[in-house]
C-alpha cells in the first residue's frame, strides 16, 4: 500500500486546512474537494483534527492522500487552544474547513467560528465544500478514494439506516416507515441489517417476529474509512437523508434515498451529491425534508424502480440517478 508523502516543512505548495467534529458527510465532500484543488495546483496539504474526528477520520484521509496531488498528512491536536495556535503558527493566508456545524455560529454564509478555533487570526477561513461555488466539486469520490480491503459480499442483503436523533426530529424513521421498508424487503427478497442509530422499543416493536441483524451492535461504529469497507458488502440499501447515506454512496451501494429535498434547492440543484455515486441512486424527493412526505406508494414504487434499474444496468453503472 502507498505511504502518506512526508513533506519538506519549507515546502511552499503546501495547503493548510483543520477539522472539528465534522459528519461523514461533511468529511467525503471536504476531502473530495480537497484531493481536486491539490490536483490542479499539484500541491500538498497538512490538515489540524482535533481528537474525536481524528480517530474518525485518519484512515479516510490517509487513503484519500494516495490519490491527491502530492498528499494529505492529518495532524492531531489535543483541544481547540493548541487548535488554535497550530492554525496560527501555520502562517496561511487561506484555512480550508469542512462544514463543521456544532463549531459554526451560522448555518448559512457568512460562517463565524466559535473561539477559539480563527479568533485574532489574519487568516480567512474558507469553507470547501458546494456552498463555495463547487469549484472542486467534480469528478467522483471513487476517483480518490480507493478501497483496497475487499469484504465478503453480503448477498440478497437490504442495509437499513436508522435514524432517531434529537436534531431534526422530522427526519427520524417512523413504526410506519419501517413498516412499509420491511414489507418491499419481503417482497424483493431482501434480508434487512440495520445500522445508524440504536434501534428504539417502538421500531423494535415493528421488527417483532423478525430475527434483527445489527452491522454495529451496541452502537459501536468504526471509523468513517472502516464504515464505507463494511458497507461495500451490502447489496441495497435505504435511509433517511444523512451522512450515513453518502458513505453508502461512496461504498458504491445502490441506495434508496428517502427525504431528498436537495433536488430543489436553488443554491445547490439536481447535482448535489452527483460527485458521490459510482452506483445508482433513488431519490425520493421531499418538498421540506421531512418523513411525512413519504408516502407508502413512493417506498414501494422506490423499491420497483431500483430492482428494475439493477436488472437493466447492473450495480456497476457508473453513478445513474433516478428521481422519483
Amino acid at each position: 500500500m502507498e505511504k502518506l508523502i512526508v513533506m519538506d516543512s519549507n515546502e511552499k505548495r503546501i495547503v493548510r486546512g483543520f477539522m472539528c467534529d465534522t459528519g461523514a458527510g461533511d468529511a467525503l465532500r471536504y476531502l473530495h474537494s480537497m484531493c481536486e484543488y491539490l490536483e490542479s495546483t499539484d500541491s500538498a496539504a497538512v490538515i489540524y483534527c482535533l481528537p474525536g474526528i481524528y480517530k474518525r477520520c485518519e484512515q479516510l484521509i490517509r487513503h484519500f492522500s494516495m490519490r491527491a496531488g502530492r498528499g494529505i498528512t492529518a495532524v492531531a491536536v489535543n483541544d481547540d487552544m493548541k487548535l488554535h495556535n497550530a492554525l496560527k503558527n501555520s502562517g496561511a493566508e487561506l484555512l480550508f474547513h469542512p462544514f463543521d456545524t456544532t463549531y459554526l455560529e451560522a448555518l448559512t454564509p457568512p460562517y463565524i467560528f466559535r473561539f477559539p478555533c480563527m479568533e485574532g487570526l489574519s487568516a480567512k477561513a474558507t469553507l470547501m465544500d458546494r456552498f463555495d461555488g463547487g469549484i472542486h466539486m467534480n469528478n467522483c469520490v471513487r476517483d480518490h478514494l480507493v478501497l483496497y480491503e475487499k469484504p465478503h459480499c453480503n448477498s440478497n442483503t437490504l442495509l437499513v439506516f436508522v435514524r432517531e436523533l434529537d436534531r431534526l426530529p422530522e427526519m427520524n424513521l417512523t413504526p410506519e416507515l419501517l413498516s412499509t421498508i420491511i414489507r418491499a424487503a419481503d417482497k424483493y427478497g431482501l434480508n434487512p441489517v440495520f445500522t445508524g442509530s440504536p434501534l428504539s422499543d417502538n421500531l423494535k416493536n415493528v421488527l417483532s417476529g423478525i430475527e434483527v441483524h445489527e452491522l454495529y451492535p451496541n452502537a459501536s461504529w468504526p471509523d468513517y474509512y472502516t464504515q464505507i469497507v463494511d458497507i461495500s458488502a451490502y447489496d441495497v440499501a435505504i435511509g433517511i437523508n444523512s451522512g450515513g447515506l453518502d458513505m453508502v454512496e461512496a461504498a458504491g451501494v445502490p441506495l434508496i434515498r428517502l427525504c431528498d429535498f436537495h433536488w430543489n434547492r436553488k443554491e445547490e440543484g439536481a447535482d448535489f451529491n452527483r460527485f458521490l455515486n459510482s452506483s445508482i441512486t433513488v431519490n425520493v424527493r421531499s418538498r421540506y425534508e421531512q418523513v411525512s412526505d413519504i408516502t407508502d406508494e413512493k417506498v414501494m414504487e422506490a423499491f420497483s424502480v431500483m430492482m428494475s434499474a439493477l436488472q437493466t444496468s447492473g450495480r456497476d453503472c457508473g453513478g445513474k440517478i433516478i428521481n422519483i
